[in-house]
């Protein structure tokens, strides 16, 4: 259970300050009584509907089950996030400013209606959706990197970045280049026209070596001037082949870890040894095109990426180095229509079959696009994303993309340990346990044209629930008293309200008496001022809710405004 020291804090004129000291961690899921259960789903007709309770009761065969094993535990979820890119960031520009804030919050508030996403894949330079082609140090010639600079991305993507971080303070940021600058590669240009040849490969030579890795240890000093919480860099996107659009190839695993082990390691070690360093997003399923890269411990490789053209070696990834943690760092992209049924075969399934096999996390490709999911100027090509944007109408569309990866980030989350999910309907279920306080959450699909009825067992208890035709659901089973962050009975004088007390009550602590039938709204701050979020409440009870994203720890909550 959690212990909590309540300190009142006077701050200027009349408001006051809470502090609430968390002193001991969440509890624990041995203390954990499961005896509620929700869920909620999303069809091509119906998306997002409310939240709906489901009895709890005795297990009995059912046709169609779900079984949950929480004695068979794997790996931890670590988060959900995408991509911001330059095209997209021009269009969301086109809308009023409260639509900008409704799209952010759609994708990264952590209270009622965004996705919860906690990660952010920053692009390193130019992709295939930037308005041209353009690098960090585009100054042919500078080893030194005596000319990089992120200026261009200041506006664009990294703001997009910020804004995000405003919403969700846990945000967390990794990053990836699509090309190295163009003089640095043997074509001197942004991509080559041989998928299978060296033609825009990095120069091997020590000189460009070092200077690449320098490259990368200054971007990233450059991000974290921004107050980007930048935690982990992947050298390479898509790695393989040299692409009709901006990329660099890497001839096999041996250069890259040549690279890794000489160059990149040391530099970065030296300058940046908080930051995690992670494989290239494997776009190829032969897994000894990158042996040579991860059998080399001293490369201090953290994690293996995958994009979805390289799935199908995660397997193999998994059960040959149990010491990486992985990522699916690029889901399925799609044509830009945006179906429904797209959303089930492939993404759904990608979801499922990379977390079945180790991923602790999956990111999509692009968050957000115009109308037409078109690629911009440099190549003509159209993609599948979150958001839509109709710059001429000024709308929004939530589109399929948005509802898949939602079922999953809005109520996995980080920390969940995956468990063994068995039954005969396990092939469409993902099944995670918050070890922070004992729930169960299954997210299952429905590809048939008629409901399907499931049962989801766990121990010798179940619930069940009719998933509808074409439908995503997510299903949480939990312990009512264990979702807030909870205090031990504390009380102390106001200074300001003679007689009058913080109290807390269960789940929530209390207002003094004199704010009896007053609407007061309290900022949230942690220990370094950071302003976390507004909490309002007419009847004096205030709770922070895990379900804020908000863990352990110290919170200093001011009294803003009295109504």
């Amino acid at each position: 259970m959690v212990r909590s020291t309540l300190v009142l804090v006077r701050s200027r004129g009349k408001a006051f300050s809470l502090a609430v000291v968390l002193l001991a961690g969440m509890m624990a899921p041995a203390d954990a009584v499961l005896n509620k259960a929700k869920w909620r789903y999303s069809s091509v007709n119906t998306k997002w509907v409310a939240e709906a309770q489901l009895p709890i009761v005795t297990y009995t065969a059912q046709p169609t089950e779900i079984v949950l094993d929480t004695t068979v535990k794997y790996q931890t979820i670590d988060g959900w996030g995408g991509s911001p890119n330059e095209v997209g960031m021009k269009a969301l520009q086109t809308l009023p400013a409260a639509m900008q804030d409704s799209v952010m919050r759609l994708l990264f508030d952590t209270v009622m209606v965004g996705c919860k996403f906690n990660m952010i894949r920053l692009p390193i330079g130019c992709t295939d959706f930037s308005l041209s082609g353009y690098t960090l140090n585009d100054g042919a010639g500078d080893y030194t990197m005596s000319k990089i600079n992120i200026n261009r991305d200041i506006p664009g993507t990294i703001k997009f970045t910020k804004d995000a971080l405003a919403i969700n303070p846990y945000l967390k940021v990794w990053g990836s280049p699509w090309t190295a600058p163009p003089w640095m590669k043997n074509n001197n240009a942004w991509w080559g026209g041989g998928a299978n040849t060296d033609e825009c490969a990095l120069k091997q030579d020590g000189a460009t070596l070092t200077a690449y890795a320098l490259y990368f240890s200054r971007a990233v000093s450059l991000y974290k001037n921004q107050g980007l919480p930048f935690f982990a860099l992947s050298f390479q996107n898509e790695p393989r082949v040299c692409q009709p659009f901006p990329s660099t190839r890497w001839n096999g695993g041996v250069i890259m870890q040549n690279f890794m082990k000489n160059y990149l390691y040391p530099r970065m070690h030296a300058d940046h040894p908080d930051v995690e360093l992670w494989t290239p997003t494997m776009n190829v399923a032969d897994h000894t095109y990158y042996s040579p890269l991860l059998d080399d411990t001293s490369t201090h490789i953290a994690a293996a990426c995958f994009q979805y053209e390289g799935r199908d070696a995660i397997a193999w990834v998994h059960a040959t180095y149990p010491r990486l943690k992985l990522y699916a760092t690029e889901l399925v992209c799609g044509g830009g229509d945006n179906q429904w049924s797209y959303a089930f075969n492939p993404t759904f399934l990608d979801v499922q079959f990379y977390i079945s096999n180790g991923a602790g996390g999956a990111f999509q490709w692009n968050l957000i696009l115009e109308k037409n999911g078109a690629s911009g100027p440099m190549v003509n090509f159209r993609q599948n994303c979150m958001i839509t944007m109709d710059t001429v109408a000024k709308t929004i569309t939530l589109q399929p993309q948005y509802y898949v990866l939602k079922h999953f980030s809005y109520y996995i989350r980080p920390g969940s340990r995956v468990v063994r999910v068995t039954g005969n309907y396990a092939a469409n279920v993902v099944g995670v346990q918050d070890p922070t306080n004992g729930n169960l959450v299954v997210v299952a699909q429905n590809v048939n044209t008629a409901a399907r009825p499931v049962a989801i067992r766990f121990g010798t208890q179940m619930v069940t629930a009719s998933i509808p035709a074409s439908s995503f659901a997510s299903f949480v089973i939990f312990d009512s008293s264990a979702n807030s962050i909870r205090f031990t009975t504390a009380s102390m004088n106001h200074p300001a309200v003679a007689g009058g007390s913080f109290r807390t009550s269960g789940e929530k602590f209390m207002l003094p008496s004199a704010y009896a039938g007053k609407t007061v709204s309290c900022a949230v701050h942690n220990l370094h001022g950071k302003f976390i979020r507004l909490v309002s409440t007419e009847n004096r009870e205030i709770c922070l809710s895990r379900d804020f994203g908000m863990p352990e720890g110290v919170y200093v909550v001011k009294i803003a405004a009295v109504k």
